[in-house]
C-alpha cells in the first residue's frame, strides 16, 4: 500500500513539484527586498533629526508660527473680543430701577438758581 499504490499521490514528505518552489526562486515582480527596496524607503541614516522640522512637514491645518506675522502689522481681535463691548453677557442682567414716585407739577421744587426777576436788569418775562 505504502509502494506507489497511486501515480498522482505522492508520500507526505515529498510535495509535487508545482505546489513547491525553491527558496531562491521568486516571482518576476517580486524581486527580493534587499534587491529592489519600494521606493518609498530611506535607509535611517537619511531621515532628519527627530527635532529638525521643516516648514514644508508641519500639516496645514495647524496655525502658523508667531513669526509668521511681523510686529507691526495688526490684526483684527478673534470676535469673542468684541461681543462684551455691544452686548452685555448673557447671565448679566441690566439693573432694574424702580420707577420714581409720581409728583404733582404744584409740588415740584424750582431749581436753585432759578430767579423770576433776574437783577432788575430786564423786565421779567410773561410766561
Amino acid at each position: 500500500p505504502h509502494e506507489n499504490s497511486s501515480s498522482y499521490y505522492p508520500p507526505p514528505h515529498e510535495k509535487p513539484p508545482h505546489e513547491h518552489t525553491p527558496p531562491n526562486y521568486h516571482k518576476p515582480h517580486e524581486k527580493p527586498l534587499h534587491e529592489n527596496p519600494p521606493p518609498q524607503y530611506q535607509p535611517p541614516h537619511e531621515h532628519p533629526s527627530p527635532e529638525y522640522q521643516p516648514p514644508h512637514v508641519e500639516p496645514p491645518h495647524e496655525s502658523p508660527p508667531p513669526v509668521y506675522k511681523p510686529p507691526y502689522e495688526t490684526s483684527p481681535p478673534p470676535p469673542v473680543y468684541h461681543h462684551p463691548i455691544f452686548h452685555s453677557p448673557p447671565h448679566v442682567k441690566p439693573p432694574v430701577y424702580p420707577p420714581p414716585p409720581l409728583v404733582k407739577p404744584s409740588q415740584m421744587k424750582k431749581p436753585q438758581h432759578y430767579n423770576p426777576r433776574p437783577f432788575g436788569l430786564f423786565p421779567a418775562s410773561k410766561n
